[in-house]
């Protein structure tokens, strides 16, 4: 967890107004619980989350964003963790639930970061990769108990959430919202920590993480191809160099976060087994 200053965001039970009625539909539209990070972060900067909106909600509608979204799970390769035993069953149904719903919105996250990242920041276009296109998103439960402020964990949660970055994220500023979540339960979260920890020390999680940026960066070339763009609105043009800095950022992150909920996800289904 980066020791820098967190990135300002509007959480959801500070939006008003249009902004309120944008996330109502984001939340509906992706069939998630939350709003994430990278919106809200978006949210902070005049004009940005309505245009990358505007761009996404037709791809969405047509069905295109989450067939893109669908494959990009496929391309974690990671050894596994050990089983994250938890001894509560009431607990560990709705830590089950609450890393299913990320790994329902991350992907969806990702693609949407590298949409934008494409539009303001053209470059080389990327390859299609060769990894099957395909699977399916999980779905994910109505509602998820309130985030927990970071400032309200435990120095020793800190330390160990730490841990959790490569060289990609060091000092990005983020505080995952996925573990904002499953702070509820900390010793469980801490537990989780220390298991993940040994796959960034390894560099499984960067080597995975990177295969499943590329291929997301490929799908956004792909879904650009013809699509209908919303112009930059010149109001934002003042802000362009925030949303790059936010879409920068949150490329590198969010792939590092669908390596963790699918690590976790395995290692908390080993349990079930048990």
């Amino acid at each position: 967890m980066s020791g820098n200053r967190q990135l300002l965001e509007i959480s959801e039970t500070d939006a008003e107004g249009d902004l309120a009625a944008l996330y109502a539909d984001i939340r509906q539209k992706m069939g998630v619980p939350m709003v994430a990070l990278f919106y809200r972060n978006l949210a902070a900067i005049p004009g940005a989350l309505p245009w990358m909106w505007q761009i996404v909600r037709p791809l969405l509608a047509a069905g295109r964003l989450e067939a893109a979204a669908a494959s990009l799970p496929a391309c974690v390769d990671a050894p596994a963790l050990p089983r994250v035993a938890i001894s509560s069953p009431e607990a560990a149904q709705q830590v089950r639930e609450i890393v299913q719903a990320y790994n329902r919105a991350n992907p969806f996250n990702l693609t949407c970061a590298s949409l934008l990242g494409a539009i303001l920041q053209p470059g080389a276009e990327e390859p299609v990769l060769e990894a099957p296109r395909g699977g399916r998103l999980p779905h994910a439960v109505a509602h998820l108990p309130e985030m927990l402020p970071p400032d309200t964990f435990s120095d020793r949660l800190r330390t160990a959430l730490a841990a959790l970055e490569t060289e990609d994220t060091a000092g990005d500023g983020i505080v995952p919202s996925l573990y904002r979540h499953l702070a509820h339960w900390p010793d469980i979260l801490e537990t989780a920590a220390k298991a993940l920890a040994v796959r960034f020390a390894d560099g499984g999680v960067q080597h995975a993480a990177r295969a499943v940026a590329a291929r997301s960066r490929a799908e956004a070339a792909v879904l650009l191809q013809g699509a209908a763009l919303a112009p930059v609105p010149p109001a934002l043009e003042a802000q362009r160099d925030d949303v790059v800095e936010s879409v920068r950022k949150f490329s590198r992150r969010i792939p590092e976060m669908i390596v963790v909920g699918r690590l976790l996800a395995d290692a908390l289904e080993e349990e079930t087994k048990k």
